[in-house]
């Protein structure tokens, strides 16, 4: 988000000459601008809650609104998904991704073309979770037309193919392997506000042993429930 508010390619290459007269204007973080987060479970209601604490007025959209505002204490301000794509400046997702059709939570496509079509011009769209839920050609035509104006992601849709694009092994490659690879050299060579990682912040030392503690805790909680169920574990999917 500060990447691609704060136009960090742009300011970078500038760095490169030394100009300071042909700049762009960034997108000053305050509480004039409005910031989304989809889908606020442990990750999210962190977003949610550094964004508040960056000063933004920031909203949040989930279909678990009902259990989550008790659970957060009517803490959070919850809005409807079409609230939310049509006053955001910022859109940051962190839903989990579900593929069953006949569930609530489904979510494939969610941020569609029709979706973004009524977003204000200008916004900030970053995804941090499945590609599948903001597909990439999606988000190149909206950049390309100037209503996205940075995307900041480290996830792609089928990223087997994609990666397969890109070492050169994928000779059939859809539309969203095309866009995501305009999205990949655009970041690379710093010629667009756009911003890729590998999905991997889970590589930490912090991160890693957590990963092991709660895999063996959930290794005992399945043990002792007679291997049918984990003591918590996600609605989205089942067993």
């Amino acid at each position: 988000m500060y990447d691609a508010c704060g136009y960090l390619n742009h300011y970078t290459n500038n760095t490169l000459t030394f100009e300071r007269n042909k700049s762009y204007s960034f997108m000053e973080l305050n509480e004039n601008r409005i910031a989304t987060v989809f889908g606020v479970g442990k990750i999210g209601k962190r977003i949610y809650d550094l964004l508040v604490g960056n000063g933004l007025t920031v909203q949040a959209v989930d279909v678990r609104q009902d259990e989550l505002d008790e659970l957060y204490e009517g803490k959070v301000n919850f809005v409807t998904k079409e609230q939310a794509i049509a006053n955001s400046d910022i859109i940051i997702n962190a839903m989990n991704l579900t593929k069953l059709e006949n569930s609530r939570y489904y979510n494939v496509n969610y941020f569609s073309d029709e979706a973004l079509a009524n977003a204000k011009d200008g916004i900030v769209f970053v995804n941090v979770t499945r590609g599948e839920i903001a597909p990439e050609a999606t988000l190149m035509k909206y950049y390309e037309s100037g209503k996205i104006i940075g995307i900041g992601v480290d996830v792609f849709s089928d990223e087997n193919g994609f990666s397969a694009l890109v070492n050169g092994k994928n000779d059939n490659p859809s539309e969203n392997h095309k866009a995501a690879l305009k999205m990949l050299n655009h970041a690379i060579n710093r010629t667009g506000n756009i911003y890729v990682q590998p999905h991997q912040a889970f590589n930490s030392d912090v991160a890693a042993m957590s990963k092991a503690a709660e895999t063996i805790k959930h290794m005992i909680a399945w043990h002792k429930n007679g291997k049918t169920v984990f003591d918590s574990q996600l609605p989205y999917y089942s067993i």
